[in-house]
């Protein structure tokens, strides 16, 4: 699966030490690795625009080769990041096809939809957020002609 990513940026320092801490990212673990040991090189990110205040977020996703082994034969997670009060949190993650910005918004934040396809099903989830984080709001399957 290739990224999606047009403009990429250097995943900054305090956010790497979020990744780091990422409940799904050890999965990509050597015997005697430890969460020290992550690079920068397994991510790769980029800013997004999620408010209409001058302040970024970050989508966060695997980079090949080095994170490939979080990538799944159709989806792959993303992570998206807020700085607020000085650090950086995860507001969404998600283990998806892919990921939307819509124009739509809760508590001046974009509302975010997500899609997963197999064989059976196309499904899509939106996210709204609710003043700290985005939380799941509809699921929608939609079964394969």
């Amino acid at each position: 699966m290739e990224s999606p990513v047009v403009r990429p940026v250097n995943l900054p320092g305090d956010a790497l030490r979020v990744m780091k801490q990422n409940k799904t990212v050890p999965a990509c673990f050597e015997d005697g690795q430890s969460k020290d040991d992550i690079p920068e090189t397994w991510f790769i990110a980029s800013d997004i625009h999620l408010s209409d205040s001058n302040e970024t977020g970050l989508v966060v996703m695997p980079r090949s080769p080095d994170g490939a082994c979080l990538l799944g034969a159709h989806t792959m997670p993303f992570w998206i990041l807020l700085k607020r009060g000085g650090k950086y949190t995860v507001a969404l993650e998600a283990n998806v096809l892919t990921l939307r910005a819509l124009s739509s918004v809760s508590h001046k934040y974009r509302d975010i939809e997500t899609t997963a396809e197999n064989l059976n099903e196309t499904t899509k989830w939106l996210y709204r957020f609710d003043g700290e984080k985005y939380i799941l709001n509809k699921k929608t399957s939609i079964p394969q002609q």
